[in-house]
């Protein structure tokens, strides 16, 4: 099902597939481990910068993952 919409979504130009090294993975993956702890340092203090914070290091975090 999955494969189906990334085809889908390439076709129609939304996507395209990313080459990626090694190097470019790691770093994505510290900087999103870096947005969680800092998530959960502020939840008491932002809900909103909290959920920022949490929802960038998940946009970091399946950059990576492409086929």
């Amino acid at each position: 099902m999955l494969d189906k919409l990334i085809k889908r979504f390439e076709k129609a130009g939304k996507i395209r597939k990313q080459k990626a090294g090694i190097v470019q993975i790691e770093a994505l993956l510290k900087e999103a481990i870096l947005d969680l702890e800092e998530a959960k340092k502020i939840v008491t203090l932002s809900e909103r910068g909290t959920y920022l914070l949490a929802y960038n290091a998940m946009l970091k975090d399946v950059t990576p993952i492409s086929k």
